[in-house]
């Protein structure tokens, strides 16, 4: 066994691992960072497009593994060189994404729907919290409420979602909700987010494909 192969095994490990998250984002209809996004590693590619990103990394993994050398499953040398390298590139990949994602899953409940949504549908408040929404009302104008999304929508989506302004805004009685924009030359979806103009609350979140 020549060392080339070791470092094939190496490195069809780390693309095994790496497929796994794009793969998995894309087959559930999820944008998801990727290679192709604007800006790189940190914008939002359609599901589509990890999907054959994932598929692409799966090929290579097999072909760094099954067809360089002899990888063999009941080696523990071939193993465990294979597993240093998925260990490695997943403590790369935790590191770079949890940036995006830190406090999403403790801060959010569970989403809906298309994209990666925020339900609006909230349990029914008492009548001494109903009591207390009802006294706060702080009159948000345009131009805080749009501060306050943007806040919320680099929290949960990272600093490129604000490569979508100019934001299209709709007002409505109780709430102003703004729309992301994308150039001619890109593709995928937008933000969407509806903030209350009396609380400030989030009513809803998504972005599409």
């Amino acid at each position: 066994m020549r060392w080339y192969h070791y470092l094939g095994y190496f490195m069809g490990g780390a693309f095994l691992v790496n497929a796994i998250p794009h793969f998995v984002s894309g087959v559930m209809g999820h944008p998801f960072q990727s290679p192709f996004a604007s800006p790189p590693g940190e914008g939002l590619s359609p599901a589509w497009v990890n999907v054959l990103w994932g598929s692409a990394n799966l090929v290579v993994a097999y072909l760094l593994m099954a067809r360089l050398g002899n990888f063999g499953f009941r080696s523990w040398r071939h193993v465990l060189v294979a597993g240093i390298g998925g260990l490695a590139i997943a403590l790369m990949l935790a590191h770079s994404f949890g940036r995006f994602y830190v406090g999403l899953v403790d801060d959010q409940p569970p989403g809906k729907g298309d994209g990666i949504a925020v339900s609006d549908d909230q349990p029914v408040a008492s009548t001494s919290e109903s009591s207390a929404n009802e006294m706060v009302n702080l009159r948000l104008d345009e131009k805080s409420t749009e501060k306050i999304a943007e806040i919320v929508l680099v929290k949960v989506y990272g600093p490129a979602v604000l490569k979508q302004r100019p934001w299209k805004v709709a007002a409505t009685r109780s709430s102003f909700k703004f729309n992301g924009t994308l150039s001619a030359a890109e593709v995928g979806g937008v933000a969407e987010i509806e903030i209350n103009k009396h609380d400030a609350a989030v009513k809803s979140i998504r972005h599409g494909k």
